[in-house]
């Protein structure tokens, strides 16, 4: 019989959303009815009656996933300012014509303002990549439409589209987006140079000309990062850096291939000087596309190893490792201009040069502290994880500093090399040695919590011989490293090895993370810890009369609320993780401030992915990091009223702390835990050694941040933004709600709050508990409306009847509400928006409260599926009972391979294959389970591809996946 035809989605959707607004109603008699329980009952019932198909609810979750994502790319257009192109480098220059003329700068201030970089963009390759690279496009074009005809172009170009990431997302796809990316900022960054180059031009027609602008720096740490993986061998980090070299000196060859060739008298000297640096270029990119090709070969193979190292080693005329025979031909050339438009353009080309040196970008290396421990532990000969970070062991280690002598390493040690870390800077020594000697390295230590680690680390950059290009930075994001860190920089100062390092380099370089921070005890806790340890970094400066280098702070956080972007724009993005308070406090010191932040992995990159938009934000960025204006500390209430802000924070941080060591959190977490997410990234979801089934309820630690945070976006509730905040207050409501009006800091925390609260519902999460609930089951059974169903209802009753999870997401939806309604009190007298409200603003939630429902409906599909699957013997640890408990916590792919094991669809998948002896006798057996596969396994995948891509449909209303 022919399946029906799906009804069209748009049909579905009306039905079902007046059936949401009815089942909302019933909530004025019952205030315990859920709309959206109630709703995906009417959807399944729908399914198991035949009003339903799966296909024709796959078509309404599409449709809904796209006027989601419409969504979410006008809000993107609005977040980046609504400016075209021309408007963003329009606002840039007046922006720094105006602080010229302000500040009536002399031409060597104006220099000094943009000729030393105060802002850096990296881009890192987080994993979320969780749509496909055409829909990522769409989504940039929609946001970046000037008008009606093109919007609806680009709209037109999502049918057929799934919300699902590419098929095969590899570290190389990863690495050839960042480059798309790093490819667009380039060529924003020589625009809105060009503007800092008229300005100058106007003010100071004599002196222009000796400016090279560098209004800010660009880095990727894709391909370099290993923190936490092992799947990037050192040969990938060398072709990646080659391969880069390449494309960079092409383009730069390209440049110059563009530049004016002059007219007239003194064409010639100019015109010679252009064409040799074009040659030289040329034969520089060509050179490192040779070294890339030998190191592309599979370096397993001994000869593959021995030809590309003594490739890369051996001599090349063509080969460029520094920029100075670029610039030597450079400076002449721009003396012989014929015009200022020739100048200009070689000039650019110089800003190109000094600002990337030999590659696309600066690169970052990571591992983490740990792997600096082990490296230098044979060093010290001493014992014990204790041992090692002893007062004593840092006593010996600065003394070893003092006195190390370098030594030189070839790829033979690098490749023999078993330390990861001691492996990391023999890379660095190589790179600098045969690929780029100037361009400065940063090298990251994760969990970072004791000064052993970076003492470690520059005694290693030492005996390597990269001391003086490498930067090497702690990374704070645990609890505990937040707690301590500013007496570990205290430590660092105070050490004569690391301040020795720190002046030879001009910069003492830390990074904090968001996002791991968020997940352990809170995002607005999280934000108000990295803030304070900024500040504490200047105050410690400051106290030392340390002013004479640069105080480097790389803020990483990704694109969502719950890993630290601000939903606002692009001023409160940057505001958010370095406020104004702690700019000012370097300022009013006179210590130079470099402010970094990442814009991370696909979610990251799509403001990036065009020209115009990257522009857009480019120019948006540096408005933001203008010079902070004077501050008082009671300017702000946040920070005169510190003791009532201290309470607040730390009754915060103790909430969100303890729910994230509660058993009813990580059973709600655990009870899909990352079955429903799909693979975003080439990185793991989970850390090393966390795949055991029962691991997130026992630690929630070893889920990364990124899907922890996905997870919560599947169950609908921010609780990592919004949670505790309600009690936190409670204590001084009224005190609260008057800091949150008067303080600018508190303001803006509070728009980041009902941002999350909006897009939240504890409705649908609280829904996702029924499918956990032995009752709902029976009473479904004991309804007879649904003939067929009933003995499939009694099965998952039972199944169900002992397990926890119910009772632990009913519990943890009450204590949720609780804070809720507190928080909704407090929002409504500030003045701001929880989604809480009547009419348009609870309308809101509808649509993805429908695609929730949506959700819930076809995971009862697959679980009434699981419950009339046939018996069968069990197999040593695997039986039916297995199967089902691996399917209601959503383990589809486990549980189809086990059924596919024991129903094979024909007998030749199993023992029978290879048989050369024919037959004529045919008998069930041999025939094997084919409507089995039909009625059962693959109706049951098809319906678990359609839940993940809800998943990634439900992000697009918190802007960002994870």
């Amino acid at each position: 019989m022919a399946k029906p035809k799906p009804k069209p989605p748009q049909a579905l959707a009306a039905r079902y959303l007046d059936l949401l607004v009815q089942h909302r109603g019933l909530t004025e008699h019952d205030p315990q009815s859920n709309p959206v329980k109630l709703l995906a009952f009417d959807i399944s019932h729908d399914i198991e009656t035949g009003a339903a198909t799966v296909d024709g609810l796959e078509g309404l979750a599409k449709h809904l996933a796209d006027r989601a994502l419409i969504d979410r790319a006008d809000r993107l257009k609005a977040y980046l300012g609504c400016r075209t192109e021309a408007e963003a480098l329009a606002a840039f220059q007046a922006m720094v014509r105006g602080q010229a003329e302000d500040e009536n700068m002399s031409f060597e201030a104006f220099a000094a303002r943009w000729q030393r970089p105060s802002y850096g963009l990296v881009l890192t390759a987080h994993p979320t990549f969780a749509l496909p690279t055409a829909m990522r496009h769409i989504l940039a074009d929609i946001a970046a439409a000037s008008n009606e005809d093109d919007r609806k172009a680009a709209i037109a170009r999502l049918d057929g589209l799934a919300h699902a990431p590419d098929p095969d997302i590899s570290l190389s796809l990863e690495h050839d987006e960042t480059q798309a990316a790093l490819a667009h900022v380039q060529v924003a960054v020589r625009a809105l140079s060009s503007r800092i180059l008229a300005v100058a031009r106007e003010l100071y027609p004599l002196q222009w000309a000796a400016l090279v602008p560098a209004p800010m720096t660009v880095a990727s740490w894709v391909g370099y990062d290993i923190d936490g993986r092992s799947d990037i061998r050192w040969w990938d980090s060398i072709r990646f850096r080659l391969e880069e070299k390449s494309r960079q000196l092409a383009r730069l060859s390209a440049n110059a291939g563009a530049l004016p060739k002059g007219d007239g008298e003194g064409a010639g000297p100019y015109g010679r000087a252009v064409e040799a640096i074009c040659d030289r270029l040329a034969r520089g990119a060509e050179s490192a596309a040779r070294d890339e090709a030998a190191f592309a070969a599979d370096l397993n193979d001994d000869d593959a190893f021995r030809n590309a190292a003594n490739r890369l080693t051996g001599g090349d005329s063509d080969r460029l490792v520094t920029t100075a025979p670029v610039l030597e031909l450079l400076d002449p050339a721009i003396a012989a201009a014929p015009d200022d438009g020739a100048r200009e353009a070689l000039i650019l080309l110089k800003a190109d040069l000094a600002g990337n040196g030999l590659g696309t970008s600066h690169i970052h290396l990571r591992v983490n502290a740990i792997q600096m421990r082990n490296a230098m532990r044979e060093y010290l000969d001493l014992p014990g994880e204790g041992t090692v970070q002893s007062r004593l062991a840092q006593a010996r280690l600065t003394e070893m500093i003092a006195s190390v002598k370098p030594v030189k390493v070839n790829f033979g040690n690098l490749d023999h090399e078993q330390t990861t870390a001691r492996r990391q800077f023999m890379l660095m020594a190589e790179i600098v040695k045969h690929i780029d000697a100037q361009t400065p390295i940063r090298f990251l230590i994760a969990e970072c919590e004791s000064p052993f680690s970076i003492l470690a680390a520059i005694y290693f950059a030492r005996l390597f011989g990269v001391e003086e290009q490498v930067d090497i930075s702690p990374l704070f994001e645990t609890p505990a490293a937040l707690e301590r860190g500013g007496r570990l920089i205290e430590q660092l100062l105070d050490n004569p090895s690391y301040m020795a390092y720190a002046r030879k380099r001009g910069r003492i370089a830390i990074q904090t993370g968001f996002s791991d921070a968020g997940r352990f005890f809170g995002q607005i806790p999280a934000g108000l810890a990295i803030e304070r340890l900024q500040i504490q970094l200047a105050r410690h400066l400051a106290s030392r009369g340390i002013n004479d280098i640069e105080a480097l702070i790389f803020n990483t956080h990704g694109e969502s609320v719950g890993r630290g972007c601000h939903p606002s724009g692009l001023g409160a993005r940057q505001h958010y993780v370095m406020t104004p308070w702690a700019r000012w406090n370097f300022a009013r010191a006179g210590i130079a401030l470099k402010h970094e932040t990442s814009f991370q992995g696909g979610d990251g990159f799509v403001a990036l992915s065009r020209p115009d938009l990257a522009c857009v934000t480019v120019a948006g960025l540096l408005e933001a990091e203008a010079p902070p204006e004077p501050m008082a500390v009671e300017d702000d209430p946040f920070y005169s009223d510190i003791a009532f802000t201290w309470d607040f924070y730390r009754a915060l941080r103790a909430w969100q702390q303890n729910l994230f060591e509660d058993h009813d959190y990580r059973a709600a977490i655990g009870a899909f835990g990352t079955n429903l997410l799909h693979r975003t990234g080439s990185r793991q979801t989970r850390r090393p050694d966390a795949d055991r089934p029962a691991s997130l309820a026992e630690d929630l630690s070893r889920i990364r941040a990124i899907p922890h945070n996905a997870i919560l976006q599947q169950l609908g509730y921010a609780v990592n933004v919004v949670a505790g905040i309600g009690l936190a207050a409670g204590p001084e409501f009224d005190r609260f709600v008057e800091l949150a009006r008067r303080s600018p800091r508190m303001g803006m925390v509070m728009d980041m709050v009902a941002f999350s609260k909006r897009q939240s519902s504890l409705t649908a999460m609280a829904a996702y508990g029924a499918i956990f609930d032995g009752g709902f089951w029976v009473a479904r059974a004991y309804g007879r409306s649904e003939p067929g169903t009933t003995a499939a209802c009694l099965t998952l009753a039972r199944l169900v009847a002992d397990n926890a999870r119910f009772n632990a997401v009913s519990r943890l939806q009450n204590r949720l509400r609780t804070d809720a309604i507190s928080l909704h009190a407090a929002l409504d007298e500030i003045g701001l928006d929880g989604g809480q409200g009547q009419g348009a603003s609870l309308a809101k939630k509808d649509e993805p409260h429908l695609l929730h429902a949506v959700r819930l409906a076809l995971i009862m599909r697959l679980a009434l599926l699981a419950a009339r699957l046939p018996a069968f013997s069990a197999r040593g640890d695997v039986s039916r009972e297995t199967v089902l408990e691996l399917l209601m916590a959503m383990r589809v792919p486990e549980a189809a391979a086990i059924l596919r094991d024991v129903f094979p669809a024909t007998e030749t998948e199993g023992r029978l294959a290879g048989l050369t002896e024919p037959s004529s006798y045919e008998t069930g057996q041999a025939r094997g389970y084919p409507k089995i596969h039909a009625d059962y396994i693959r109706p049951m995948e098809d319906i678990y591809r359609v839940l993940k891509d809800i998943g990634v449909g439900l992000s697009h209303r918190f802007g960002a996946y994870g």
